[in-house]
């Protein structure tokens, strides 16, 4: 018999790992706000309602961080041009940047430009207007 204890000392019992495999199932549905969202996919938050989970949160600062940085390229070839001693482009088009870079991640809109003074902004909210 002491064998027996002595072989099992280190294995977890069934009972055990049915334990930890439901603790971490509990933990994993609470992070993700504890259900399916429209999607159907768990945790998911839409973007109209505001983020409530920390997956959520995630998504809006990378969503906003990406908006910044296509708006930090579009600004500098903007310079670019005014190095060249060019007149700014008439449209965002004319820079040659990739069209995905000329829309908001968040909403899909354009950015907003004006190219009698070359500025570019976001009409979301949050992101990098200045």
């Amino acid at each position: 018999m002491s064998r027996l204890l002595r072989d099992r000392r280190g294995f977890f019992s069934l009972i055990e790992l049915l334990v930890v495999l439901v603790i971490i199932m509990l933990a994993t549905y609470l992070w993700l706000g504890g259900g399916s969202g429209p999607s159907g996919v768990p945790g998911y938050v839409s973007r109209q309602g505001g983020p409530t989970t920390t997956p959520g949160m995630a998504l809006d600062a990378a969503v906003a961080v990406q908006c910044v940085e296509n708006l930090r390229s579009i600004r500098q070839a903007v310079q670019a041009q005014q190095v060249e001693e060019r007149p700014y482009p008439q449209t965002l088009a004319d820079l040659g940047l990739p069209m995905a870079s000329l829309r908001c991640p968040n909403t899909g809109q354009e950015y907003q430009y004006d190219p009698a003074t070359g500025r570019v902004k976001c009409l979301t909210p949050g992101h990098g207007n200045y």
